[in-house]
């Protein structure tokens, strides 16, 4: 039983219960066509960085809808390098 908003947990695997050829899902409460507009222009654009700081930077400008702070970057850049450092 799940109440009027709340999120169910795995909702494919539920509707595939009684819908086996289900495709897809989207929930037009957190999406709509100018969101997805968006979306494509930002994943269009970030396809052509070669710039890991600058895609952080873009995703955080779109999700949050702020700009990246001194801190925001000095944390990413220690995640990056770390990862660089594991990498090896």
């Amino acid at each position: 039983v799940t109440l009027e908003g709340e999120p169910v947990y795995e909702p494919m695997l539920r509707l595939r219960e009684g819908y086996p050829n289900v495709l897809g899902l989207t929930n037009g409460r957190f999406g709509c066509a100018t969101q997805n507009a968006q979306r494509d222009r930002l994943r269009v654009g970030l396809r052509s960085q070669n710039n890991d700081l600058a895609v952080f930077e873009a995703f955080l400008s779109q999700m949050c809808g702020e700009e990246a702070t001194d801190s925001d970057r000095a944390v990413f850049e220690a995640a990056c390098a770390r990862v660089d450092r594991d990498d090896t």
